[in-house]
């Protein structure tokens, strides 16, 4: 059975402890964790940017400190105790805070990825390790993921909150999506595939109901024998309406059932000189 070891990092409001926080990543560490089968499994390190009391969800409660329950905390990429060289196989960060200017989530400053982090970090993915990066709405998650080689390009992390700022407040149906903006947190320019609840209003936790949400990747296949393929299968559930997002990596040629696309690969081209 292989080991993959993997790093879980995070900042701002991500946690590894359910109570008191608003975005654990306990569930998401559980499945990781969870037995895989007979091929390989996971070794999962999980790790917070802050350093404790750094940030608390509900200001003079400890117990809501985001940093609870992480493996490693005040993390450094260039700290050889929490980033051992050829250790990890995956690094996965979940980004959500953002100190850009104007920026109204009040999250502390000087804690973005430093220049020498990101340094090792590039080795670490030119040597083969990979790399997942994600963040939210605005620029959330630009502290983390912003600067990364390769996920900076991936989407659109800079959101200019001046160019929505309407007498000194936030408005987000000034939103323009010709700026070249990130998508926006409010206002009907907003993405979101949240379901409304049964009562028929969209809320925070539905989120984290058990409602499905509908998700139907776009479908690229490659051409070439040596290249990559992304595949989707999709079953639909008539009790819910669910639709389900089956995702493979593979190699060669393949048929995606009677769809069949062939990927444009200029803006790929173009993203390699980010590397």
């Amino acid at each position: 059975m292989t080991t993959v070891n993997v790093l879980v990092l995070t900042d701002g409001d991500g946690s590894f402890q359910a109570k008191g926080n608003r975005f654990a990543l306990t569930e998401f560490v559980k499945t990781l964790q969870a037995d895989a089968g007979d091929l390989w499994n996971f070794a999962v390190t999980t790790a917070h940017r802050y350093a404790p009391g750094v940030y608390l969800v509900k200001p003079g409660d400890p117990s809501t400190d985001t940093t609870n329950g992480a493996d490693i905390k005040n993390f450094s990429f260039t700290n050889p105790q929490h980033f051992p060289p050829g250790h990890y196989d995956e690094v996965f960060l979940f980004g959500f805070a953002t100190t850009t200017l104007h920026a109204p989530y009040g999250y502390p400053a000087g804690h973005a990825l430093k220049d020498d982090e990101l340094a090792v970090l590039s080795s670490f993915m030119e040597a083969g390790g990979g790399v997942f990066g994600v963040g939210d709405h605005d620029d959330l998650g630009i502290d983390l993921c912003g600067k990364v080689p390769r996920v900076r390009s991936m989407r659109q992390w800079l959101f200019e909150y001046i160019a929505i700022l309407d007498m000194g407040v936030l408005n987000y149906n000034l939103y323009d999506p010709n700026e070249g903006n990130a998508p926006p947190g409010g206002g009907p320019h907003r993405h979101s595939t949240i379901v409304a609840s049964a009562a028929g209003r969209f809320e925070f936790d539905d989120q984290s109901d058990d409602i499905p949400q509908h998700n139907e990747p776009k479908v690229y296949t490659l051409s070439s024998g040596n290249s990559w393929l992304l595949r989707r299968s999709t079953r639909g559930e008539a009790r819910r309406g669910n639709v389900r997002a089956d995702l493979r990596l593979g190699r060669a040629r393949r048929r995606c059932g009677s769809r069949e696309r062939r990927l444009d690969l200029s803006p790929f081209r173009e993203r390699q000189r980010d590397r």
